[in-house]
């Protein structure tokens, strides 16, 4: 390697720890970045704002599986060598899974990775799948799919172990815990890059649903909507702001009994990571504490249909329209 190659900074995630709001600020402001001898490659942003990041740069889609691309890597690598930067720095959910590809490439790499409470990332998450992949099923009938690990540490604690703690930045996802209380200052705050003292909900990215949007999205999603149409819904969803925000979908017997698991199993996983012991305790309190908001127990709800229709007609009434055809054309084939 080059000596003057710049230092890798490899922004893992993973999904749900604020991806959306980092990729869309750094996309948003790559000249400060310069500024602070930071390259951050362009990228594309879709209608939401969101972003897969930097994953076509280095990896290839053949039908919706992302394999990474030797000679991507490669071409990236001699790129690097000729970049007049202190560092560089790249971003994608997808990156967590392949982290000794990059190891193998770059030498002055650091893989950067949230920490976030299972319990919180299980209903997070269910939200994000209603929204992208046409989940019908309630919350409770996927208890199967919960982890008392935090998510990726499947393939990041092996990797730790082997690689060394100097190739890696461990960051908590945790509101108490994060600078200023917001996630995107305290990702730049690992460059100390000083923008924002505070942000407010005026920035956000890839929001989740009100309970209300929620419902209607998993009883809509049973239909299939084209992608486009799903994709222009989503846009709408995500801006009705006349529902409930505080909610969880796990009953109190449920509720307490992941919490306790994901306590037992986080306990053991944060000194392996070798976060500070002060930082340990507040994560693990933090989870003990939380508070369970407003339980909505999930059942199909005509009064939700009506008042969410009526918000994306007053919005587009096009949208409506198409979204009703769709919706009587597929009935249709079906009988």
């Amino acid at each position: 390697m080059n000596r003057s190659t710049p230092e890798l900074f490899v922004h893992i995630g993973p999904g749900k720890t604020g991806t959306s709001v980092i990729q869309n600020w750094c996309k948003n402001n790559r000249k400060l970045l310069k500024k602070h001898g930071i390259y951050y490659p362009n990228h594309n942003l879709d209608a939401n704002g969101v972003s897969s990041g930097h994953v076509n740069l280095l990896f290839n889609n053949q039908d919706g599986k992302l394999d990474p691309d030797l000679q991507k890597f490669e071409l990236f690598r001699n790129r690097l060598q000729r970049l007049n930067y202190d560092k560089v720095l790249i971003s994608s959910e997808v990156f967590w899974m392949h982290i000794g590809v990059f190891n193998k490439f770059f030498d002055k790499i650091k893989f950067i990775y949230y920490v976030r409470s299972p319990i919180d990332f299980f209903e997070s998450s269910y939200n994000q799948v209603v929204k992208r992949n046409y989940v019908t099923a309630p919350l409770v009938d996927r208890l199967d799919t919960y982890s008392p690990n935090p998510y990726g540490t499947q393939k990041v604690l092996p990797a730790f172990r082997t690689l060394g703690a100097e190739k890696f930045i461990i960051r908590l996802y945790d509101r108490k815990i994060l600078k200023d209380g917001n996630i995107l200052n305290d990702f730049l705050e690992i460059f100390k890059v000083k923008t924002i003292t505070h942000l407010d909900n005026t920035f956000e990215v890839n929001n989740s649903y009100t309970y209300q949007a929620l419902e209607y999205k998993r009883w809509i999603n049973k239909f299939c909507l084209n992608r486009n149409l799903d994709s222009q819904l989503d846009v709408i969803l995500q801006s009705y702001k006349a529902g409930e925000r505080m909610y969880t979908l796990l009953p109190e017997d449920v509720f307490l009994e992941l919490k306790e698991r994901a306590i037992n199993r986080v306990k053991h996983i944060l000194p392996e990571y070798g976060v500070p012991q002060d930082l340990q305790t507040q994560f693990l309190e933090n989870i003990y504490n939380y508070q369970r908001t407003n339980y909505k127990k999930q059942s199909f709800d005509s009064e939700i249909k009506l008042e969410i229709e009526q918000f994306i007609r007053s919005v587009d009434t096009t949208l409506m329209a198409n979204i009703e055809q769709a919706i009587r054309q597929i009935n249709s084939s079906e009988s």
